[in-house]
């Protein structure tokens, strides 16, 4: 009989915490494939030029696609890699690297970021440097 109070307490605690740990800020890597129109109509707005582009899809998740295969003749294709998301205080930094790549690599990326609390600011950065974002859109 007493270990039924201990157990309801752990439960009780294990459901808290679990609760707790769905406030993350997370990213995933999404298929383009299968996008909504209107995110859709905003990457083939997007194609002809490199970049990171930005779209917001409600007050709590956003977009984030990356292209780099737009090249000039002559020009090695390059790789999109280690894309990553930090938060420092209420900026948001993305930051991805590009590299050379053989013919056929994948150079167009989309990740859906989920926040965990509102931000004021966001950040990109190419290879370690600072980047503006080639533009910017929303449903």
């Amino acid at each position: 009989m007493k270990k039924s109070p201990f157990i309801l307490l752990l439960t009780f605690v294990l459901l808290i915490t679990l609760t707790g740990c769905g406030n993350d800020l997370t990213y995933s890597e999404v298929s383009i494939d299968h996008v909504e129109s209107n995110l859709d109509a905003f990457i083939q707005q997007a194609e002809p030029e490199n970049g990171i582009y930005l779209f917001f899809h409600n007050d709590d998740s956003f977009y984030v696609y990356v292209t780099s295969g737009h090249l000039t003749q002559g020009e090695r294709p390059l790789h999109i890699s280690n894309f990553n998301v930090e938060r420092k205080g209420d900026v948001l930094h993305i930051y991805y690297e590009e590299e050379q790549a053989e013919e056929g690599s994948n150079n167009h990326r989309l990740y859906l970021v989920k926040l965990d609390k509102p931000i004021e600011e966001i950040n990109a950065y190419k290879n370690g440097e600072e980047i503006p974002f080639a533009m910017v859109g929303g449903s």
